[in-house]
């Protein structure tokens, strides 16, 4: 797994350069919080069992970003921040809609699919797409 969210993010920052360790690491206190604010409330389950089964492979996502400059990682972000801002609908449907955008290269790959879903996740975490609660600021 650590090798595919390897694998996939550096997919994603060079896709964009071309134009086109388990860990026990605390949620967020207030993820709780930003997952109602973003999610219908039939959706809010699912999305708290999206962020705690990808909350194992945040630390990893770290290291892995650590191994990346400074200039891969902030078009990496503003990537994803450009990608979000394009699609439209609810929250629930432009996270869909990145998934399935990003998963283009692998379709029926059910763990590239994963990957994403943690890279996002990771992502929406750290306050780079979604609403954000009251105090929050991108990391």
């Amino acid at each position: 797994m650590n090798d595919l969210l390897g694998q996939v993010i550096d997919d994603l920052i060079r896709t964009d350069e071309e134009g086109l360790a388990i860990s026990q690491r605390p949620h967020a206190l207030y993820i709780e919080d930003k997952i109602a604010l973003n999610y219908a409330s039939d959706e809010v389950q699912m999305a708290t069992h999206q962020y705690s089964h990808s909350l194992e492979y945040f630390n990893t996502m770290q290291l892995i970003l650590q191994d990346h400059t400074t200039m891969e990682i902030r078009a990496l972000r503003s990537r994803i921040i450009g990608d979000y801002s394009t699609q439209g609908g609810t929250f629930s449907q432009r996270f869909n809609a990145l998934i399935a955008r990003y998963c283009e290269k692998s379709p029926n790959d059910d763990l590239y699919h994963f990957a994403i879903v943690v890279i996002l996740t990771f992502f929406f975490e750290q306050c780079l797409i979604g609403a954000r609660t009251t105090g929050e600021t991108v990391c």
